[in-house]
């Protein structure tokens, strides 16, 4: 095992493999195990949570104003972000849901990622996600590399940023674009890809409408944090609805954030 890696049992993995990819990892070892278990290593979030999910019971204010998001965004190109924040166990989630579904209907393409508490590595963040979602959104590819190559072919991304892409996927760099990257100083990246992830939600957004869920945002780190801050600003001037969800405790948005994100 690597850091960053989450491990499940079988059991568990059956429970939520419909919305989850992972891979098996055949029997291992546990400390305090007389046997050895079955076990798989999660590797993305996947799939749809709300095919099988019981009607929604009430929050019909909360769904109105949604609708309403989601109009205008379409009618007058426009978008806006949503902080959805409240007590854990609350129902965050599966109002989340029937966003996506509520977008779905009114063909909006749906991206989201999840910021997570433990295990979590490069790859696995939730802007990663994001990028991975629209990456692939113009061609079925399941492998990032994939991806990556598609988003540049299909016009999603402009050659000299594939090197920004790279890293936002946590991919390594192609030969020839090797020595480049390690000879730029951190801010370079760092703007680097906020031009590359600006350019790509541009350009998904001109295709069709966005709905954009980061979930748990009181997970964050730092530089996710500036990231999402970014996602919000641009997501005013273009079709793009982008729900954040939160916990009171720990709430990261605080003014400095609202100010980035206008």
């Amino acid at each position: 095992a690597k850091a960053g890696q989450t491990f499940v049992s079988d059991e568990v993995y059956r429970g939520v493999k419909a919305i989850v990819g992972g891979q098996d990892m055949g029997e291992i070892s546990v400390k305090g195990m007389d046997t050895p278990v079955p076990v798989w290593m999660l590797e993305r979030l996947t799939g749809d949570a709300t095919e099988n999910a019981s009607p929604i019971v009430g929050r019909q204010a909360e769904l109105r104003q949604f609708q309403g998001a989601l109009n205008t965004a379409r009618q007058d190109g426009s978008g806006q972000a949503i902080y959805l924040r409240a007590e854990a166990g609350i129902g965050k989630s599966r109002l989340v849901d029937e966003f996506r579904r509520m977008a779905g209907a009114d063909g909006f393409a749906c991206h989201g990622g999840q910021c997570l508490d433990f295990g979590q590595s490069a790859d696995q963040s939730a802007v990663s996600a994001l990028v991975r979602s629209m990456a692939g959104s113009a061609q079925g590819d399941k492998d990032d590399q994939g991806r990556a190559a598609a988003a540049v072919d299909n016009g999603l991304v402009d050659p000299n940023h594939l090197v920004f892409l790279h890293d936002l996927l946590n991919l390594d760099q192609l030969a020839d674009m090797g020595a480049i990257y390690d000879a730029m100083d951190n801010e370079t990246r760092a703007r680097g890809k906020r031009e590359t992830l600006a350019t790509l939600l541009t350009r998904c957004a001109q295709r069709s409408p966005i709905l954009m869920v980061i979930e748990d945002l009181h997970w964050a780190e730092t530089p996710e944090l500036a990231q999402m801050a970014q996602l919000a600003a641009s997501a005013h001037a273009m079709p793009v609805v982008l729900v954040i969800t939160s916990r009171v405790e720990n709430d990261p948005v605080d003014a400095e954030w609202r100010r980035l994100a206008r």
